[in-house]
């Protein structure tokens, strides 16, 4: 980790932390987020890109610093519910259309590149999305 967000957070926030955590690396930024996470807050834990095997906080260390973790996956909701993932989708559609989540982007190489991208993607370096582009020249 280059830097120490979880430092930035506390400093930010007057050491009081934040309400909602999207988190999907796992591993020491899992552990990390968990630090600046305020009272009654909650981790969302969508993936594990660092690929950790690190066990989650027992249920009594949840209860005694009153956090709560929710795990949610597109996969199985779209076998669960799929009309509340549709919903959600939409939501979230629209919140990018209005420019109120910006999504990283850390390159677009064509799809003749698309070994090259799965190599990046594969050892965990890869920052913000990777894309690959059908059009010719981009």
């Amino acid at each position: 980790m280059q830097e120490d967000f979880a430092d930035q957070v506390r400093e930010l926030t007057g050491g009081r932390g934040v309400d909602v955590i999207l988190e999907s690396i796992g591993g020491e930024v899992f552990g990390r987020s968990m630090e600046v996470l305020a009272p009654l807050g909650r981790l969302v834990l969508f993936g594990n890109a660092s690929g950790s095997s690190d066990i989650a906080p027992s249920v009594y260390t949840l209860q005694r610093t009153n956090k709560a973790i929710l795990g949610f996956s597109i996969g199985s909701l779209s076998q669960q519910d799929p009309q509340r993932l549709r919903a959600i989708a939409l939501r979230a559609l629209q919140y990018l259309e209005r420019g109120q989540v910006l999504i990283a982007i850390t390159d677009v190489l064509p799809l003749s590149l698309a070994g090259e991208a799965h190599r990046r993607i594969e050892s965990r370096r890869n920052l913000g999305k990777l894309l690959l582009s059908v059009r010719e020249g981009a």
